[in-house]
Parts: structure tokens; sequence; C-alpha cells
């Protein structure tokens, strides 16, 4: 069982995942948190910005200096939300949080840096970090030392300023840069566009799979691409879309089906919708930032594709995946279809079969799957 109270000098957070097991060891605050935390005290910040704070410790740790929080994740702003709530803080309003695909604006004091896990996003991050810093912030980046390479220390010296790092404490280290002060913005959004499966793909910093079509992804295409074409105006749903490449290989081919593109990511959700306008595919498809189908009806929908998420951040979280896939028999029609991406040595179709009432592989890599799960008639 994971811990959920985080210990500081100046008292305890309680920090808690969303919809995970209390059996599950993943903490939802790591030593990187904790450091920041300490080394940081109760000094006065001035005006702080805290970027890519995963579950809200940091936040939490942070609240008296009233921060801006950004985020690319829909996961973490509800987790930072609960997690306020669950140590009778103040929540943050709306002015306080600003999403992944938009910008912070004004000059900051101190900025702390949660380091992500794409080197793409971090770089994009470290540009806008740099616009809203003066001579005189304090940017601190923060993370555990397998996380952070010497690439990483260089992104905060060349895009930043002066950078050095601390000693490792508890396999933890931070990254202290002193800004240039002279960097302009706005900073323009780095778009990489490619074509895969003889589509025009459009990429933002970390979406999934940058630069190429995957091995999964790939994979379910060649699935998909045999199905034959439905009746009617079948309603599918490309859980955890990314780019959105999936659904606009299917909806190439099937000119009649509807589709709905869920992802956690702003960022995502932007090039899902930036690839579906630069393939010409219609007014017939809806893009939300969303965790899951939390506001889809039982029943509602036809088909499910994904190559979904085995990821949180750096943590392999096997219950989030379960918690996706759980609800995508929910929300199927009876009798209906979910097409799933897996590695093949993550025994999901054992699993699935709590969900579901066949599963079955359909398709074969060395190292991934394709999965296809029916829902009871």
């Amino acid at each position: 069982m994971a811990e959920t109270t985080m210990q500081l000098l100046t008292g305890e957070i309680i920090v808690r995942r969303p919809h995970t097991p209390a059996s599950s060891p993943l903490r939802a605050w790591s030593a990187a948190d904790q450091l920041v935390l300490e080394h940081l005290g109760d000094a006065d910040l001035g005006r702080v910005l805290i970027v890519n704070d995963e579950f809200g410790a940091i936040t939490c740790g942070l609240v008296r200096a009233e921060p801006i929080v950004w985020t690319d994740s829909a996961l973490s702003r509800a987790a930072i939300a609960r997690n306020l709530a669950a140590n009778d803080l103040a929540p943050l309003s709306d002015d306080r949080v600003v999403h992944g695909h938009h910008q912070p604006q004004g000059q900051f004091d101190t900025v702390v840096v949660r380091i992500p896990k794409t080197t793409a996003l971090l770089d994009y991050q470290l540009r806008v970090i740099a616009a809203l810093s003066t001579a005189e912030t304090k940017v601190v980046g923060t993370g555990m030392v397998r996380h952070i390479r010497s690439s990483t220390v260089d992104a905060f010296e060349q895009l930043v300023g002066p950078t050095t790092t601390s000693r490792a404490t508890r396999k933890a280290r931070l990254i202290h840069t002193s800004p240039t002060g002279d960097a302009q913005g706005p900073v323009v959004l780095e778009t990489t566009r490619f074509t895969a499966a003889g589509l025009n793909v459009v990429q933002h910093p970390g979406t999934f799979s940058a630069g190429h079509l995957d091995i999964g992804s790939a994979l379910l295409l060649e699935v998909l691409r045999e199905l034959p074409i439905p009746e009617g105006w079948p309603t599918i749903v490309d859980l955890g879309c990314g780019n959105g490449v999936l659904a606009a290989a299917v909806a190439a081919l099937w000119h009649d089906a509807q589709f709905v593109l869920l992802d956690v990511s702003d960022l995502a959700v932007a090039a899902a919708t930036e690839t579906w306008d630069a393939n010409n595919l219609g007014d017939r498809m809806t893009a939300q930032v969303s965790d899951g189908f939390k506001d889809m009806s039982d029943g509602s929908i036809d088909m499910v594709i994904t190559n979904p998420p085995f990821h949180q951040g750096h943590a392999l979280d096997s219950a989030m995946t379960d918690r996706l896939l759980a609800a995508a028999a929910r929300v199927l029609q009876p009798g209906g279809t979910a097409y799933v991406v897996a590695q093949r040595h993550e025994n999901l179709h054992t699993r699935m079969l709590q969900w579901f009432t066949d599963v079955e592989v359909v398709s074969k890599h060395p190292s991934h799957v394709v999965l296809q799960a029916t829902t009871s008639a």
C-alpha cells in the first residue's frame, strides 16, 4: 500500500492518486516533490508558477503563495483539486490554472518545473518560461535522478540561462537556473507535420509517438482497414487519441461514421483536431479533453478504438488502463466492440475478460498484439 502522507519540515501533506486501488504501491508524490518543497521552505517566493505538478503535492505545499499552475493533463488538474480539498486548502480559481495548449501570462519571481517525460514538451515549456522570466527570477527544476539526463540540464542552460544541479538526495535532484532575462515572447507552439498511413499528421510537443506511426498503432490500423464498412451512422470513440491518426485513418474509409476523440492531454486534443482538419474529413467529429468516458452514457457507443496509455507520467500504471477499459465496456452498446493495442507482456487479454464477454487476439507482433473485445449482446 502506497504512502499518502508526505512529511515536510513545515508539516505534512495528504496526496492521493486518483482512481487508484488502495492496494497499489504507486505513490502520488515523489522524493522530487518533497525535495523542492524542502528547498523552498517558507520563504517569500513572490509570484509563483508551477509547471507539470502531477497530482498536487507541489501545489499543496506552495498554496500560500497563490501560485499559477500550468499543466497539460486533465487528470492532473482534477487530482490537484481533490488533494487541495483533502488538505482543507482553498481551491484554485480558474484564472490560476493554465491548460497545456495555452501559456501563462506576466512575469514570475519563482518557477518550479517538475521534469516531464518527453524532451519536446520540456523544451517548449522552457522557452515559454524564459520569456516569462527576468534576470531576478529563480527557476528550479525537480525530478528523480533517473529522469534527469545531461541533455535535460543542457536544455535549462541553453533555453533559460546559467544552470547548476544539486547533489542527489533520496534519489532526487534539483536543477537551479538563473534566467538571462532577455528572452522575448510570445513563444510559438512548435508543430511537427509528417505523413503516415497516407495521412497528413500534426504533432505537438509531448504527444505520443512523435514524428512517426508507432508499432501498436500501425498494427491496429491494419486490423481496422480490413473490417467491413458498417451500415448506418455508427459512433466510434478513439480513446487516448494522441495526434488523431487512428480516427483519421478510419474516417477516411468509413464516410458515414461519427467520431469522438478523447485524450487527457490538451496538446494531444489540439493536435488531433488539426490532423482531422488537415485531411478534410468533414464535420462529423468532436474532440474532448477528458479523463476517459466520464461524460458518456451507458450503451451509447458502437465501437471503441484505442492504443491506450499504460503510463501516468513516468510510472507504469496498469490500474489506469484497467479503469479506462472497464469504462469502455460500460459505454459500448450491447454487442459493441473494442479494438485495443496491448504489449504482449501485459496480460491484458485475461484482465479484459472481467468486463467483456469475449476477448480474442486478432493480430500479433513480436512486441504487441491487437485485441478484439465484445460486450454481451
